[in-house]
């Protein structure tokens, strides 16, 4: 091929966090993601990727990381214990975007881990707060008044 071009490219991280995109400190200390949890209606396809199992109301996107999406997935519990089979590339029975509760109760585990880490004053109260009640929600965590995370490799050591 005279041009090759990539579209895309997955990585699966070996365990849950954001650890497939984050580099080590002696790497890249000069690396930085800006996070942002708003704007969920974006479109992702599967034309292309083949993660194996449907996407369909399991993904949250986080921005961009190098002028690249980056998304995370919930991997479905039938997927993982091979009590289904891999679906093709491009198979989907709905959009990726994760329901209401699924979303805040993600957002209150990533809550959870900034605070641990001490990042922007991030705290989550609750991290098994009632996801299906905003009121709880919001009472337990601040991560969505901090508009955009801007995680910088230093800030993590």
């Amino acid at each position: 091929m005279e041009d090759p071009q990539i579209d895309q490219t997955t990585y699966v991280a070996c365990y849950c966090g954001l650890g497939a995109i984050i580099p080590t400190k002696d790497r890249d200390d000069s690396w930085s993601f800006k996070m942002s949890l708003s704007n969920q209606d974006v479109p992702f396809s599967t034309k292309h990727t083949h993660l194996g199992f449907d996407v369909d109301s399991n993904g949250i996107k986080l921005r961009l990381c190098n002028l690249e999406s980056v998304w995370i997935f919930m991997v479905p519990d039938d997927y993982i214990n091979g009590q289904c089979g891999a679906l093709p590339p491009g198979a989907s029975s709905g959009p990726p975007h994760m329901s209401k509760v699924r979303y805040r109760k993600f957002l209150l585990f990533l809550a959870k881990c900034f605070e641990k880490l001490h990042i922007y004053g991030v705290y989550c109260t609750d991290p098994y707060a009632d996801a299906s009640m905003e009121e709880c929600f919001k009472d337990s965590t601040n991560i969505l008044s901090v508009l955009t995370l801007i995680i910088i490799i230093g800030s993590l050591t």
